[in-house]
């Protein structure tokens, strides 16, 4: 006899309609009924999994858009609050527009979710003689972490701010400030005081990318539940679109 591991209440803000298309692998319950295609239930249904790895997919009747709902992102959650399914938050990078110094400020002096790169393309320039930087204190010593400069005016965030004497931390949460250098000029420019960057949801992140690679989804399909799941573990926390993109590749 099956035993049914997981039961979720989907409380939203209001009751939505959905219509139930489909589960990645075995089935899902609302009672002791197995939710079958077409099949339509209210938000606030309490519903039965069969184990950790199922992402189900809805059509939201309100909004007529395909929705995922991942049993993972719902055991983050724990309250289920409507923003997993319906309220997503994402702050991007304006591609293709340069940052100036005022953007810097308000783009950084945040919490960001680090799953794999963070690439800013800016208005200042990068060469030998000018770089962004990196300074958090770590075991008593300030560390000053160069960032590596794409091009003439893009810079990354990558797991080599992470690296200090050759050795690799492991921080679950990293507190910086990100600085400009003009090296003929002498000039140290502040550009964020703020800066938090989160790392602890990647291995889950790993797991769930996983999960969504076996069901076959596609990958904005992909983008949009490690972002839900990304916005339910750290929810004060920005994330960056362009991080989302490189992790599912």
């Amino acid at each position: 006899m099956m035993t049914l591991l997981l039961v979720f209440s989907l409380t939203f803000a209001f009751s939505s309609q959905l219509r139930y298309l489909s589960v990645n692998h075995g089935k899902v319950y609302i009672g002791k009924r197995a939710l079958k295609k077409g099949d339509k239930f209210d938000s606030k249904s309490t519903l039965r999994w069969e184990d950790d790895d199922q992402i189900m997919e809805v059509i939201n009747q309100e909004t007529r858009r395909k929705e995922y709902i991942a049993v993972q992102t719902l055991v983050a959650a724990k309250t289920n609050t409507a923003h997993v399914i319906i309220s997503r938050e994402i702050l991007a990078a304006r591609f293709g527009i340069p940052l100036t110094a005022q953007d810097m400020e308000r783009y950084f002096n945040r919490q960001l979710i680090l799953l794999s790169s963070i690439c800013v393309e800016t208005g200042f320039i990068l060469d030998d003689d000018h770089c962004f930087f990196l300074q958090y204190v770590h075991d008593g010593d300030t560390i000053n972490k160069r960032l590596p400069a794409t091009d003439e005016h893009t810079f990354c965030i990558d797991d080599r701010i992470f690296v200090v004497d050759g050795q690799p931390l492991s921080p679950a949460t990293l507190q910086a400030r990100l600085y400009y250098f003009d090296r003929p000029s002498a000039v140290t420019t502040l550009m964020a005081d703020s800066l938090v960057l989160n790392v602890e949801p990647r291995q889950s992140c790993r797991r769930l990318l996983q999960t969504c690679r076996e069901s076959r989804l596609d990958a904005q399909e992909t983008e949009t539940v490690i972002t839900d799941y990304c916005r339910v573990v750290f929810p004060q926390a920005a994330t960056i679109d362009d991080d989302i993109s490189r992790f599912c590749q």
